[in-house]
């Protein structure tokens, strides 16, 4: 069951309004509604506020959807907002060009869940990236030696 569908069973099990729940979590009401209808994913500290207002057990929220929205969609999420869904090394932008998020520094060498190392690429700057890579190793690579250059303490 993902977030928006516990929020809205648990909210209507307790015959509240969203204003109702908005008053009682101090989240508003058009926000509530776009959590039930899936047209925002909430911050933690709103489902915390849902999930205390509504007294949901956290087991139930911890084993749900959110679960996922909480890491890796979330940072995805962050890492194309913060590069403005434009592709970092050609300047192409979504949705005209698919752009993946690509790690700066391959996940066995750096932490994953960093979002200094990771960018926002196009698929086809993505795919020369990476057979070049293949080809002539991480060290050649420019978005790794900017990232080493950034990180390299005096």
């Amino acid at each position: 069951m993902r977030i928006g569908d516990i929020i809205r069973e648990a909210r209507k099990q307790k015959n509240l309004t969203l204003r109702e729940l908005e008053l009682l979590s101090g989240v508003s009401h058009s926000q509530i509604s776009k959590i039930e209808r899936f047209v925002d994913n909430p911050t933690k500290e709103t489902v915390y506020k849902l999930v205390e207002a509504l007294e949901i057990e956290n087991e139930l929220i911890d084993t749900s959807e959110h679960k996922k929205i909480d890491t890796k969609d979330l940072i995805r999420y962050q890492v194309l907002t913060r590069d403005n869904f434009t592709c970092q090394l050609c300047g192409n932008i979504a949705p005209e060009t698919k752009v993946v998020v690509a790690k700066i520094v391959p996940s066995e060498l750096e932490d994953e869940q960093d979002q200094n190392n990771l960018i926002t690429l196009c698929s086809h700057c993505n795919n020369g990236r990476t057979m070049q890579i293949e080809q002539e190793g991480i060290d050649n690579d420019i978005l790794y030696k900017n990232h080493e250059s950034k990180n390299q303490t005096p």
